[in-house]
């Protein structure tokens, strides 16, 4: 593996664990889930069993998206669909973030500082994905063009 794109591979690599490990901490008991949403992302989930039966397969589907980030990490030119995914995922996310405020912060026991770094770490990860994207996009077009006008 060369060290082309180290800055995009090293982001999408830190996508991926923590997405993998976000989604197997889905998969605890409870009261573990519990813990860990509070503690790492400042949710207050209810004892709810439905709640807790719902994010299991959640959680296999963020597992999954963050596999899709390692095989993009793995070589980013040939994934660049799914890096373009993960831009519109986290795209989405921050959208849904911003239109759904007041309920996270009241369904969820989420500060209003807390909602708001975690709205503004959001952002940051979406700029940071769509700027390398466009950067990758860029070159291959670039080293395109060179070796057809050659």
């Amino acid at each position: 593996m060369n060290n082309k794109h180290t800055a995009l591979r090293g982001l999408l690599w830190f996508i991926c664990v923590y997405h993998v490990v976000l989604g197997l901490c889905a998969n605890l008991p409870p009261s573990q889930v519990q813990a860990i949403a509070a503690a790492l992302l400042g949710l207050q989930l209810p004892d709810n069993a439905a709640l807790f039966q719902l994010l299991k397969p959640f959680g296999v589907y963020v597992m999954v998206f963050g596999v899709a980030m390692g095989i993009a990490a793995w070589n980013p030119v040939k994934n660049r669909a799914l890096i373009s995914l993960g831009v519109v995922l986290f795209a989405l996310r921050l959208i849904q973030r911003l239109v759904d405020l007041d309920g996270v912060q009241q369904n969820l026991g989420v500060t209003s500082d807390r909602n708001w770094a975690t709205i503004a770490t959001v952002a940051v990860f979406t700029l940071l994905l769509a700027v390398l994207r466009w950067k990758l996009h860029r070159e291959m077009h670039h080293n395109t063009a060179a070796a057809s006008s050659t």
